[in-house]
């Protein structure tokens, strides 16, 4: 009887309503966790290695065996690019589109030959996210692949030989940063009586719009007219050229450079000059040397220093280089105190008036910490 009257009053009180904003929230989460569930991460199908064949097999060798894989005689340093094929797709394709993001923030696009994309000059070790644009505007499924973590990033610029991004390297603190840092030969030809580009127009393209280039630092010598009569940079008039000449005589090239190398690093220690695309005529002796005090001083290992400046030998530099060329600047660094190459090397340059605070902001500017 009493459990009966209980039902009754029970049954006879007022129910609480759920407030609407509890009920908002509910359905915002459900929807968000449906969304959720219907979405699957986009993965790397593949991964791409943007070495040929040649230039891995050296890569992987011994560094002194450069002579088995190139003679410094033909144009080998070009990368191997991304190659797509989208020839399955029964629609008409306009291009393909590509991003770091996968929202394809910052994206750029690459055209179509036979449904075919080749892709040159990505960044190493990194995801690319892609897709297909039709012919009507609509887009294809967001696919992604991943290039190769192999340094030296190795670049193709038409007309130019032996380019190639300092970034990528390993360090015990770090990695130093891609796109910031160039280094390959001359953009127009020596000794000519006005300026002559030897890039051609899609070179230019490529160094201002892929790499960005905003500073040109030109190591030849401008006394004897190796610079062919260059006064600003053939990439155009919003690019700073900045001409520090040096002797290529690699018996002088440390003590006789000491006002380029001050000037150099005046350089590299400003952030608004990146993207900086550094070179000699061959962009192998005075640019390889340049290159070895950059990479030495940021930290990258004895290994990788050597096989980046051995790998000229895959440019049409006109002959060999050897690792003898190479222990020469590494003998003379080494008669500079410290306890590792760093800091030898820092040692050198201010002993020759770089200072502390250039060497410290090059280091921040270049270094992305672990």
């Amino acid at each position: 009887m009493i459990e009966r009257q209980k039902e009754e009053e029970k049954k006879m009180m007022p129910r609480r309503k759920t407030p609407k904003i509890v009920l908002i929230v509910s359905v915002i989460l459900t929807v968000i966790l449906l969304f959720s569930a219907c979405q699957k991460p986009v993965l790397p199908s593949d991964t791409y290695s943007l070495h040929t064949e040649l230039q891995a097999s050296y890569l992987a060798d011994d560094k002194a065996h450069i002579d088995r894989y190139a003679s410094g005689q033909e144009e080998l340093s070009r990368p191997r690019p991304v190659t797509l094929d989208f020839s399955e797709i029964s629609d008409n394709l306009e291009e393909i589109e590509l991003s770091k993001d996968p929202d394809f923030d910052a994206s750029f696009t690459c055209s179509l030959q036979d449904k075919k994309a080749e892709i040159y000059n990505l960044e190493i070790g990194v995801t690319y996210y892609y897709r297909v644009k039709k012919s009507d505007g609509a887009y294809g499924e967001t696919a992604a692949f991943r290039t190769e973590d192999a340094a030296p990033r190795n670049l193709y610029v038409s007309g130019v030989t032996n380019v190639r991004d300092l970034g990528g390297y390993t360090l015990s603190n770090g990695r130093i940063r891609q796109g910031l840092l160039y280094r390959g030969g001359r953009l127009n030809k020596n000794k000519a009586e006005t300026p002559t580009p030897s890039i051609t127009e899609k070179g230019i393209r490529t160094m201002k719009e892929t790499m960005g280039i905003k500073t040109e630092i030109d190591l030849r010598r401008a006394d004897n007219n190796e610079i062919g009569a260059l006064t600003a940079s053939v990439l155009g008039e919003d690019v700073t050229y900045l001409n520090l000449p040096m002797t290529y005589d690699t018996s002088e090239i440390l003590s006789a450079n000491e006002g380029s190398i001050r000037a150099l690093f005046a350089c590299l220690a400003k952030e608004e000059n990146y993207p900086i695309y550094f070179h000699c005529s061959i962009g192998t002796d005075r640019t390889g040397f340049s290159a070895v005090l950059m990479l030495s001083l940021l930290g990258a290992e004895l290994d990788d220093i050597e096989h980046d400046y051995l790998f000229s030998n895959f440019g049409n530099i006109g002959g060999s280089r050897s690792v003898i060329d190479f222990g020469g600047f590494i003998l003379y660094l080494s008669l500079f105190k410290g306890e590792s190459l760093r800091e030898k090397t820092e040692a050198y340059l201010l002993s020759i008036g770089v200072t502390a605070e250039e060497i410290a902001s090059f280091r921040a500017i270049m270094i992305e910490p672990n």
